[in-house]
């Protein structure tokens, strides 16, 4: 990973943002588009944009430059995103950095989203899927999130803390054995999700008129267990949001090849960037190093 920062760039993704998804208690409403951007994405003008097209399918295209140049066409207003970081011994120089760095910036960049991102919900899991529950506690302790649930939501003023506490990554309750079968983060990120929609975890975290974003974050490989192709992976984060890729974003955040960098070694992410490019074939997906 060479700029762990760039990530930051996602709130680009949903600058100017407006309400997304299905109509409330209706599973059937699509979301806005996504620009793919990669390799550091961080670079160049204006951001990507997640907005309503015609008949409101997606639209992608970078900000100021779409369609609707007044900017009176929504995007998304309502997100629940998932954070998934692999939490292993290789990943310390990370997760130094998203402790105590990374996360706060990010809590006060989610608070000036421009357009009125309003409605957001923030959940953090490492990369071991057993047991598939949101994170309420770091290194420290108990995070006790202001809204009284598993996970952050806009209208806390407590965020940069919140952040801080919970991206101090703890896997004190993991059942996975330390041998790679906890380096899946997009595999992690999807069980937490399942379990939610289920109701037997996580409840009611995910909405179904909300933009559904994932952030897999490892400097290493997903290695899904059972094993699993990128096309299977691709299928079953669909399934999350009832087959239908536009309703949803992913960022996939590993190394674009073997390399060290300032934030220490990273092994080249094959796995993890073929399932971000099948979501970038669907305008849905960017993948940073």
């Amino acid at each position: 990973m060479k700029k762990l920062f760039s990530f930051l760039v996602w709130v680009s993704v949903v600058n100017g943002a407006a309400s997304c998804g299905a109509n409330s208690g209706d599973d059937s409403g699509a979301a806005g588009g996504a620009g793919s951007r990669n390799k550091g994405g961080a670079g160049g003008g204006g951001g990507f944009r997640v907005d309503f097209g015609s008949g409101g399918r997606m639209a992608a295209g970078a900000s100021g430059s779409s369609s609707n140049p007044d900017n009176s066409e929504r995007g998304c207003r309502k997100v629940d995103l998932v954070f998934a970081v692999d939490n292993s011994s290789s990943m310390s120089e990370e997760k130094t950095a998203l402790a105590s760095e990374v996360f706060p910036k990010f809590a006060r960049a989610l608070k000036d989203v421009g357009g009125g991102l309003s409605d957001y919900r923030v959940g953090v899991v490492d990369a071991c899927p057993k047991p598939a529950t949101l994170h309420i506690n770091g290194t420290a302790g108990a995070c006790n999130f202001q809204g009284g649930q598993p996970w952050m939501q806009s209208g806390s003023n407590t965020l940069e803390q919140e952040f801080a506490c919970v991206g101090s990554i703890t896997s004190a309750d993991t059942q996975c054995s330390g041998n790679n079968d906890d380096e899946q983060p997009a595999s992690s990120a999807s069980a937490v999700i399942e379990a939610s929609l289920a109701g037997t975890a996580n409840q009611d975290f995910v909405r179904k008129d909300a933009l559904l974003v994932v952030v897999a974050i490892t400097d290493e490989d997903e290695q899904p267990v059972p094993a699993m192709t990128s096309s299977q992976l691709f299928e079953r984060m669909k399934a999350l949001k009832g087959g239908d890729a536009s309703r949803m974003v992913f960022l996939g955040i590993g190394g674009g090849r073997a390399c060290r960098g300032v934030y220490g070694m990273a092994e080249d992410a094959r796995r993890l960037k073929d399932l971000t490019g099948l979501f970038e074939a669907a305008q849905r997906g960017v993948f940073w190093d």
